[in-house]
């Protein structure tokens, strides 16, 4: 039997290094989501604010007429820095009995 075929040499079973590492990941699924969620914004932001259509010289946003001129990553970098400095900040939770 080929060697790639063989379910011995197959890396994501339990008790392998990318088994016990996709079982550690478990753990922090809610994190992991979140931040996926948060990368898709900002792919989406991307694309229809500063990626250049190579068809129609200009971006969905511009097309649609949603803003008036090209935006740079430095602008999108901006605008989520201003959205993050309006959001409240919740304390660090210690763990129980710590000092």
């Amino acid at each position: 039997m080929h060697a790639c075929r063989d379910a011995r040499h197959n890396p994501a079973q339990p008790g392998t290094r990318r088994g016990r590492l996709l079982e550690r990941g478990r753990a922090e699924f809610s994190k992991k989501i979140e931040n996926h969620s948060h990368m898709v914004a900002l792919y989406t932001a991307w694309y229809n604010f500063v990626k250049m259509n190579r068809t129609r010289k200009m971006t969905p946003a511009l097309a649609a007429r949603v803003t008036d001129r090209l935006w740079s990553m430095d602008d999108l970098a901006a605008l989520i820095d201003a959205w993050d400095e309006q959001q409240p900040r919740q304390k660090p939770q210690t763990a129980a009995g710590a000092v």
